[in-house]
Parts: C-alpha cells; structure tokens; sequence
C-alpha cells in the first residue's frame, strides 16, 4: 500500500475536523507500534472488508473527547457520558463515510461498518493485530490517535514507513 491511501484516511479526518468543529487538524510522525496506552482514553472501532481489509481505531484521550465535545455543541461537557459518545460515535461515522467516498473514487471499493465504541481494554484488542500503524493527530482542544491495521491482497500495509 501506498502512503497516499494512508493519507486518505487522515484527509478524512482532517477536513471533517475543519468542517465540523473548525478546528486545524496536524499530522505527527507516523509511526509502527505493536500497543498503546489504554489508562483514559476512549476507542472506537470500525471494521473495513473489501479491496482493503483490517481494522480503524480512533483513540481518544477522555479529556480531548469531552473537549471535541463541548466545541461542537457549545455547551459545558464535564464528563465522558452517553452523549459524549453518541457524538464521538457520529463523528467518526463521518469521517469513515467521507473515508468511503474517497476511497471508490481510487477503485478501492471496501465496505466500511458502523463505529462502535470500544468496551474492553484497548491494551487487549491490539494484541490480537500485533503491529499497526499509529498517526498521532495534534489539535487545538487535544492530541489523539488513528490506528490503522490494514491489509491489501494479505499483506499488511507497512511499506512505507
């Protein structure tokens, strides 16, 4: 895989994050890990089959997810409740709609499922895909993470780090 098909997940996010909550979305060092921290953070998941096959976590520390939050609302948001993640949980499903989108317009046509928030210890699930890609995202209201586990024709999509 190239980094361009990478990059079609993190524009995603990136306009979205312009859009939605205008805010300016940076990209940090790409990087190749094989854990990650799960002490406060929230994660959501969303599962990709097709021309690409794999997983798409977004983890959020809790603090920056109640901030997105309270920034798009405009409202006081002081805990991690259920409407924090109902917005967290929309959000990321338009990320992955726009992330679709671009993704056929390439001929990369993958079915994109539901996100879903994350219930077991983040810690746990990445275990079970061994290494992923990590692309630190750093934001006015916080830093977070995408992680990418993906595969194309079997093969895991390393080769450009």
């Amino acid at each position: 895989m190239k980094a361009e098909d990478i990059n079609t997940f993190y524009n995603s996010t990136k306009t979205l994050f312009t859009m939605m909550l205008d805010l300016d979305l940076k990209r940090g060092q790409l990087k190749l890990c094989d854990e990650v921290e799960d002490d406060n953070y929230i994660g959501i998941l969303v599962e990709i089959d097709g021309r690409l096959e794999g997983h798409l976590y977004y983890i959020f520390p809790k603090e920056v997810a109640i901030n997105m939050v309270g920034h798009m609302s405009g409202i006081t948001v002081n805990e991690l409740d259920e409407f924090v993640k109902y917005i967290l949980v929309e959000v990321v499903k338009r990320i992955t709609e726009m992330t679709g989108l671009c993704l056929d317009k390439k001929r990369m046509r993958c079915k994109i499922s539901e996100p879903e928030i994350i219930q077991e210890n983040l810690s746990n699930i990445f275990k079970k895909d061994e290494n992923f890609i990590s692309i630190p995202m750093e934001s006015e209201i916080g830093n977070f993470d995408m992680n990418i586990v993906l595969k194309t024709n079997g093969k895991r999509l390393f080769s450009f780090l």
